[in-house]
């Protein structure tokens, strides 16, 4: 990369029809990727600090250091003096040191911000400050963004005091050296905002402004051992906590910061999800969830089941009095949560009322009564409901317009289902099936999008197979007799064909959104979150897909 600068350049014109003058500074860089990254397979990243600095008694003085953006390491540095006849020394031996960082609400990069610098061959000793510590200028991915800002030194040189104007440039402080690391980064803020909310253990204090003043005593154990336990125990098991990272990433690309509303956003659909895992559960005999036991099985049925529709309601407890939302939007915000629990018990009664009526001609009479159409309309109360409130809360904080919104919840609504579909994809992996645990919903009896599409392509033999077992309960406790319906599914092409079904769904719906947002680095962000989700389903976390930059 090639690199010129022109110290002090005469600067004349006008600005609202007044004439000014003054000094500029130009500086060019072309090239290839040369300052930015390095090795064979490009694995050093680069950052630098440059400061340039114009001095009241006409000369300049221009510092650079290089180093390794993963490492930390200065890889090296250059001053050059300018002298007031044009002619340059260059130095390599000086010091910069940071006095104050300033953190950015946008990027969330932390930069150093105020500088001392000296420079012993000229006796330079100089202090940086900036006219404004946000001097931040947004980039996509990686680089995110750099922090170049207009300032002023003041010190000594050669024992005389000096100033001048200068201006710092910053680079490689934002970058995104991992996409992963990005999207831990959040997973552990949505975790730290529970963990702000819902105690593990309640205090008489939260007991009072959670459920009210009592006229007798609260009973701390008992609502800690009976609440706070159990839903910390399926919380503490892990999960990539993608849903709320979906509405935060949908606020921030609305070019809103989202610090502020991160909390609501978090308990508005992690909290609710949390619950409702464990009614499932519950629903579905189920044994194991996020490599434990399930919840009902550890702590008992009835203790399961007020914990999770506790759970339904801990929003609305966060909703009273939250700050920055007016009257109305906390109405909306009501209204949404109101439909989503709703539409979720709507789903899952109809999920229910197959499973137990299920036989031969009962699915055949369903089919033939546009089942596919019913199935999807339940992964949208079911599975998608939750990732549209999350995008609906992120309208209602930004104060969206309607087309926006619509956009930003008919896109959450498409990736919710299409999520599902994939997850029904994952059932039938051949990685689930080699660590025992494939054909779960073929166990359970239930009819998913993936199982009628098998049924829909499978020859008249062959289907009848697989409706027989899916159909007989005695077979579903059969292990070879899942293995083979898997199999059957497998060989229909059914997986392929709903793959590719759920990604052009979200594709059509990307393209709709993606119209009414700006680029930015939300926006691509939220593309790699749904890449990422309809590549594994709910089947493994980030580090096991997403490659670092």
């Amino acid at each position: 990369m090639d690199y010129a600068s022109y110290t002090r350049l005469s600067l004349s014109g006008d600005v609202d029809g007044r004439p000014v003058r003054g000094l500029a500074w130009l500086d060019h860089q072309w090239g290839n990727r040369g300052w930015l990254v390095g090795g064979g397979n490009q694995e050093r990243i680069f950052g630098w600090d440059w400061l340039g600095i114009q001095l009241d008694d006409g000369r300049e003085l221009m510092l650079m250091v290089h180093r390794n953006q993963r490492s930390g390491e200065t890889l090296c540095q250059y001053a050059v003096e300018v002298e007031r006849d044009g002619s340059l020394r260059l130095h390599r031996d000086f010091s910069v040191t940071a006095l104050s960082w300033w953190t950015s609400p946008h990027s969330e990069a932390t930069y150093p911000v105020r500088w001392h610098l000296t420079l012993p061959a000229t006796g330079i000793d100089l202090l940086f400050e900036p006219f404004a510590e946000d001097q931040e200028i947004p980039m996509l991915p990686p680089i995110r963004a750099v922090w170049e800002g207009a300032g002023r030194v003041s010190g000594t040189c050669g024992g005389k005091s000096v100033s001048g104007s200068a201006r710092l440039e910053l680079h490689g402080y934002a970058y995104l050296t991992d996409i992963d690391g990005f999207m831990e980064k959040l997973t552990q803020r949505v975790h730290g905002g529970i963990a702000d909310f819902l105690p593990r253990r309640f205090t008489e204090d939260e007991l009072e402004r959670w459920a009210g003043t009592p006229r007798g005593r609260y009973d701390i154990e008992a609502q800690s051992a009976m609440i706070a336990r159990p839903l910390w125990d399926l919380i503490d098991r892990g999960g990539k906590r993608w849903r709320p990272i979906f509405g935060i990433l949908m606020l921030r690309a609305m070019g809103v910061i989202s610090g502020p509303f991160e909390p609501l956003i978090t308990i508005s659909t992690e909290i609710p999800h949390v619950g409702a895992l464990m009614i499932d559960d519950i629903q579905d005999n189920s044994l194991t969830r996020r490599g434990g036991e399930c919840i009902h099985l550890r702590y008992g049925t009835d203790v399961a089941i007020n914990a999770g529709n506790t759970a339904y309601f801990m929003p609305m407890m966060m909703l009273i009095d939250y700050p920055g939302l007016s009257d109305s939007q906390r109405l909306e915000f009501y209204r949404v949560l109101s439909r989503q629990f709703i539409g979720a018990h709507f789903g899952q009664g109809q999920d229910i009322f197959w499973s137990k009526n299920l036989t031969a001609g009962r699915l055949r009479d369903w089919i033939a009564d546009d089942m596919e159409s019913k199935i999807l309309l339940l992964y949208r109360q079911k599975t998608a409901a939750v990732v549209e409130s999350a995008a609906e809360c992120a309208c209602i904080i930004a104060s969206a317009r309607l087309p926006l919104r619509s956009a930003c919840v008919g896109f959450a609504r498409t990736l919710g289902i299409a999520f599902q579909i994939v997850n029904d994809i994952v059932d039938f992996s051949e990685n689930r099936g080699r660590n025992g645990g494939g054909g779960s919903d073929l166990r359970e009896g239930k009819v998913t999008y993936v199982v009628l599409r098998a049924l829909e392509r499978l020859p008249g033999r062959s289907r009848q197979r697989l409706e027989t077992i899916l159909c007989t309960p005695e077979l579903r406790g059969e292990d070879q007799a899942i293995a083979e319906a898997v199999e059957l599914v497998r060989r229909s092409g059914a997986i392929e064909v709903c793959n590719k079904e759920a990604r052009r769904m979200v594709e059509e719906e990307w393209k709709r959104l993606s119209a009414h947002l700006p680029p930015s680095e939300a926006k691509q962000m939220l593309r790699v979150l749904w890449t990422f989700l309809l590549s594994v389903g709910d089947s493994g976390r980030f580090t096991e897909y997403v490659p670092g930059i």
